[in-house]
């Protein structure tokens, strides 16, 4: 009889537990388990390797591994450590790793440090004061501070780049030293800048 009371005190505990936080999934692919600790009083959660995904019916896609995160529930915000980004709305696919950033749930997705990465078919890297911020709804964002794209043998050195993948475009700014050997190309076929 007391096994089954227990039981049943057990079950009523989760139920109201689960009912009564936010649920947050958690992408993996492996099948170990996630480390978390959690101060359920205040909504903060610690997670040792977050990997974290989301698709939105715009096909848009983020993505985001860190080894270290720190979420608030409430505020429905991470702070993140040591970390590799993807996003992606059939326009625009940036890729980039960095030593810290923060993401706000649906909203923006910021990576600073020591950043490097892809951005559409072109590699960059910044100083390591680079700053990246991308806004999901509208799908635009920058990427700052010591900027050098290479596509090829092919540089573009820039302060910053902004970019809108609705409308699929960059625009570089402040102190722009373009070197090109090559004609760059997309991956449709388009030429862009071409030395002919």
């Amino acid at each position: 009889m007391k096994k089954v009371r227990l039981r049943t005190i057990l079950f009523v505990f989760l139920f109201i537990t689960l009912t009564t936080n936010i649920v947050i999934v958690i992408l993996r692919e492996d099948t170990a388990t996630m480390s978390y600790i959690t101060a359920i009083e205040s909504n903060k959660l610690i997670i040792t390797g977050l990997d974290y995904g989301y698709l939105n019916a715009k096909d848009s896609f983020i993505r985001i591994i860190s080894d270290l995160a720190y979420a608030d529930i409430l505020a429905n915000k991470f702070k993140l450590e040591d970390i590799d980004i993807s996003f992606d709305n059939t326009k625009l696919k940036v890729n980039a790793e960095a030593e810290r950033g923060s993401y706000t749930l649906n909203k923006i997705l910021e990576a600073s440090g020591d950043l490097n990465g892809t951005l559409n078919d072109f590699s960059f890297t910044t100083n390591k004061n680079g700053n990246l911020v991308y806004y999901y709804k509208t799908s635009k964002g920058s990427i700052l501070n010591g900027l050098e794209v290479k596509q090829g043998e092919n540089m573009i050195y820039s302060d910053s780049v902004f970019f809108d993948g609705a409308n699929d475009f960059f625009f570089f700014k402040d102190n722009v030293i373009v070197n090109y050997t090559k004609p760059i190309t997309l991956s449709d076929g388009e030429k862009v800048i071409s030395n002919d």
